[in-house]
């Protein structure tokens, strides 16, 4: 039986998505794509589903996996788990898959990332500041030990008008600036870097595929009841209130 993924959405949503291929291949199925799938901008699909060996192409049969299920988790159990549960796999997966060879940036290796940019959740700028800085003390990080993340080009594109173009929300503390590219570089800074520091994004969900540690997402009193069901939430990351 072929199987059939409808995706939509920014890099956390099709990242949740990730392990699907691989777990059906491994029962026998051949995996598609499904022709209508929706994406924030191509450089997330290539990543997530172009560079996967298990897709065996597209196709414009009824879409039989993926998000035609409503993925509204309860809390009971871990995320990925809930969402392969739904589309009938029953695995140990606990963070999304992406299948690159990531290059090591030797000069970032002692460095903290901040990457303090999303799209979706809901922040006050006065709480990251606040956070940022308590996970800073903390850890005792050297001011000089940090990068602040920006990306040079604009990749806020959509496919076949998925959503209205929405502002990126970002925060600027004013450290000093590491300029990336593109996702490629993003992974690889991720890779490089002794620790990330980020919001509840789809950063957050690309770190999780990458590491399992040093990975501090941060999160708002509106995001409570996100982490509580554990919608978008990872065993391998820190969540700070």
């Amino acid at each position: 039986m072929n199987k059939i993924i409808f995706c939509q959405g920014g890099l956390g949503d099709h990242l949740a998505l990730s392990t699907l291929p691989e777990e059906f291949t491994k029962l026998g199925h051949d995996v598609y794509i499904h022709n209508n799938y929706l994406v924030r901008n191509d450089e997330i699909f290539n990543l997530v589903w172009g560079m996967n060996p298990f897709i065996r192409g597209f196709s414009d049969q009824m879409p039989n996996s993926g998000h035609i299920f409503s993925h509204a988790p309860n809390g009971s159990i871990p995320w990925m788990k809930h969402i392969e549960m739904l589309n009938g796999i029953n695995s140990n997966n606990l963070s999304p898959r992406i299948y690159r060879n990531h290059n090591i940036i030797d000069s970032l290796q002692n460095k903290t990332i901040l990457n303090l940019e999303c799209i979706s959740a809901d922040y006050d700028p006065k709480s990251i500041i606040k956070l940022v800085e308590g996970i800073v003390s903390k850890e005792s990080i050297s001011q000089e030990d940090i990068l602040h993340l920006s990306i040079r080009t604009n990749v806020n594109q959509y496919k076949n008008n998925f959503l209205t173009i929405k502002e990126v929300f970002s925060v600027d503390l004013g450290y000093e600036k590491f300029y990336i590219n593109n996702i490629y570089d993003h992974c690889d800074v991720i890779k490089s870097c002794k620790r990330y520091i980020t919001l509840h994004s789809g950063g957050a969900s690309l770190a999780a595929a990458i590491r399992n540690d040093n990975v501090y997402v941060v999160m708002s009193d509106k995001l409570k009841t996100t982490f509580d069901i554990k919608c978008f939430i990872y065993e391998n990351q820190n969540y700070v209130f």
